[in-house]
């Protein structure tokens, strides 16, 4: 495949624009490892073996509650209260409140019907 002006001027201009921030991201680098002595990270200080023994006793000691259970109709998709759920989406609440107006009317048109000849 041919490579097009556009491609190659826009390439010129990224390695352009690549020097000119080069001395700024040099500087940035090295106060970055200048100031690297003076940062401790967490995993480095020391902890402290009660706090990691009071933690596992309260672990033990809670349980999760049981969250209840759902009170959506699968069918229908509605909550309860005749909502349906903030993440269901609008084209779906279309969909399903047209096939539950669908299920409503029945089967076939609705008037009247020719005669075969």
């Amino acid at each position: 495949m041919a490579k097009s002006i556009r491609a190659k001027s826009r390439r010129r201009a990224r390695a352009v624009k690549r020097e000119q921030l080069q001395t700024k991201v040099m500087k940035q680098l090295t106060e970055a490892l200048s100031n690297k002595d003076g940062i401790v990270p967490l995993a480095r200080k020391p902890k402290k073996e009660d706090e990691d023994v009071k933690m596992e006793d309260t672990a033990g000691e809670e349980k999760m509650e049981a969250t209840q259970t759902s009170t959506i109709n699968l069918k229908t998709m509605k909550l309860a209260d005749g909502t349906y759920p903030t993440w269901l989406n609008q084209k779906k609440i279309r969909k399903l409140k047209k096939a539950a107006k669908g299920q409503k009317t029945g089967l076939g048109r609705k008037g009247r019907t020719r005669k075969r000849r």
